[in-house]
């Protein structure tokens, strides 16, 4: 309800600057869609090589208007749940083969819970350049992350690996990776590798393994080698070391478990216990390595500090709100993947 109050806030102003002035002097929306481009290509050069990102924050709800900005909290909390429940579908009902209840109960508690949990609910859900660029973007990653693991499990590959498909997916890919190239791109490119590696280990759905990781990987390069990120890195100083913001990415990561794992995560973890045990006890899947797990879900959850660290951008304990925002969320979708794996691997052993 607070969203229908809701005005424009700091970036939401600049970005829609030019596209507002051509609606107001045209109503076109062909123009104001030539002019949000144009807008994309004037920050790839000048600030962020984020064009997706940019292109979509040039169309603020409402264009600048206040009567129409209450559709950005829409916008942002409506990608987020579909992206949760349509990932928790493909893991439930295509991968583990359970039934639509547990996917629909274990996913609807998840989600109330990273909402309610929001470290920054105003920068999430009542800002439209801030919450589009890291909630937003974490949404629609989820969902990309569910269509390809939805069409590495597809039982008719053949008809999965058409033409068509393979071409509309890149497409989706190119979009996905150009949503942001920093803290939100780094878990991604290692999300997509492992499941590279699962792919070739499996033979299946190699196609759309080394299609997607070479498509984002390609287009994540094209964003970050933009002149704007050069121009904004000569405001903040000399960059780290690679090695070192690995480690000090890990040493993060650490960090932020222990400051958010007490007894709110644990007693999600009750409540999701009996879902996840009768999920997992008529599923197939076998759970053989909860080690690996572990680590690789470590790794994927500190991957977000590490351009934070090389980029010299600031204290990794002092994160501005909408970052934290999307860190706060990769930590709980990594949490309930180890709570699902491990309990897979008791239950199976």
């Amino acid at each position: 309800m607070y969203g229908f109050y809701k005005v424009p806030y700091a970036d939401d102003y600049s970005m829609v600057l030019e596209t507002h002035a051509v609606w107001e002097n045209t109503h076109s929306v062909w123009q104001v869609l030539l002019t949000a481009v144009a807008t994309a290509a004037e920050y790839y050069m000048t600030w962020t090589g984020a064009f997706t990102s940019t292109f979509l924050q040039a169309l603020l709800p409402g264009l600048g208007s206040f009567k129409g900005y209450f559709g950005a909290s829409w916008i942002l909390l409506t990608v987020l749940v579909l992206g949760s429940f349509y990932l928790g579908k493909v893991i439930f009902c295509e991968i583990l083969e359970t039934r639509k209840s547990c996917w629909l109960i274990f996913t609807s508690i998840v989600v109330f819970y990273q909402v309610q949990h929001m470290p920054y609910l105003y920068d999430a859900f009542y800002w439209y350049v801030g919450g589009l660029a890291y909630i937003f973007t974490y949404g629609v990653r989820l969902i990309y992350i569910g269509r390809l693991l939805h069409h590495i499990y597809a039982r008719n590959q053949g008809k999965k690996n058409s033409v068509i498909s393979l071409i509309l997916f890149a497409l989706f890919t190119v979009f996905v990776s150009a949503l942001e190239d920093a803290c939100t791109s780094t878990p991604m490119v290692i999300i997509l590798f492992l499941i590279l590696i699962y792919t070739f280990f499996q033979n299946k759905g190699k196609t759309y393994g080394v299609m997607a990781f070479s498509v984002y990987l390609l287009t994540w390069i094209i964003c970050i080698a933009a002149p704007g990120n050069m121009a904004r890195q000569g405001s903040v100083g000399v960059r780290n070391g690679i090695i070192y913001s690995i480690i000090e990415a890990l040493f993060a990561g650490a960090y932020y478990i222990s400051l958010w794992t007490g007894i709110r995560i644990i007693l999600l973890s009750l409540v999701l216990l009996p879902i996840i045990v009768y999920a997992v006890k008529k599923s197939n899947v076998q759970f053989r390595h909860p080690a690996i797990c572990v680590l690789m879900t470590y790794g994927i959850f500190s991957a977000p500090f590490a351009p934070r660290v090389y980029a010299n951008y600031g204290d990794v304990k002092d994160v501005v709100g909408y970052t934290l925002n999307f860190i706060h969320c990769l930590y709980v979708l990594m949490w309930v993947v180890n709570l699902v794996y491990l309990t897979g691997w008791f239950v199976k052993n």
